[in-house]
Formats: structure tokens, C-alpha cells, sequence
């Protein structure tokens, strides 16, 4: 059952990320990495706000867990495509929006993480206590 679970939250990631990607197509010039950088940081967000809800005992379930992590958010993110990004920034010889690139993905990924995991805590303590 983890492993059906599991497989309709990954298409369920991968839909959310193709519909994001064909939607900022027509809109950024660098459509790809705007998309990239939206799921990852959608996902770093998402992934905050399930370890703060299990570490405030609010998700008992670890199928709920696989799905929405090793599922829907690994699915819907993607290092290696931001890898292929990277990569490509530096055939192109473009060295500034590499540099920029990987400094803002991880500082804001990991700055979303935090947000996303004391972000309920917070909203729960001013709503409930």
C-alpha cells in the first residue's frame, strides 16, 4: 500500500511541476530556471512545514510522511535538473548568474526549510494558546 501511496504522490509532484514549468514558459526569459527554482523552493517550504508538524506530533502516520515527502515533494523537486542549469551557466560562459544562482537556491532553499517548519508552530501558538 506504501508503495502505490507513494507512486500517486510523485505523479501528483510531477504534474504540479510540469503545469508550473509550461506555465512561467511564456514569462521569463530564463523560463527554466525560474521553474527550478520555484519547485525547489516550493518543496524546501513544504518539506519544513512536515517536520514541524511531526516534530509537534501532529502527523502520526509514517505513510503520510513517504507520500508527501518521498513522494509528492520528490517528485515536484529537482536537483538535477538544477545541477544541468548550472552546468549549462558555465558553458555559456555566463559566471555572474551561475555564482548568483547557486548562492540564492541554497540560502533561500534552506531559509524556506526554517520558515516552512516554524511556520505552524507560530500560527498555532497565537490561534490555540
Amino acid at each position: 500500500m506504501t508503495f502505490i501511496s507513494i507512486c500517486i504522490g510523485g505523479s501528483i509532484g510531477a504534474l504540479l511541476r510540469y503545469w508550473i514549468s509550461v506555465n512561467l514558459a511564456n514569462r521569463f526569459p530564463s523560463k527554466n530556471l525560474v521553474a527550478t527554482y520555484l519547485v525547489n523552493g516550493i518543496g524546501s517550504f513544504l518539506l519544513g512545514v512536515m517536520i514541524g508538524l511531526i516534530e509537534a506530533g501532529k502527523i502520526p502516520s509514517s505513510m503520510i510522511t513517504s507520500i508527501i515527502s518521498i513522494g509528492f515533494l520528490g517528485a515536484l523537486t529537482t536537483f538535477s535538473t538544477f545541477s544541468l542549469e548550472c552546468l549549462q551557466l558555465l558553458k555559456d560562459r555566463n559566471i555572474g548568474l551561475f555564482i548568483q544562482y547557486i548562492l540564492w537556491t541554497f540560502v533561500s532553499t534552506v531559509m524556506l526549510f526554517l520558515l516552512g517548519s516554524t511556520f505552524l508552530s507560530r500560527v498555532y501558538s497565537l490561534l490555540f494558546h
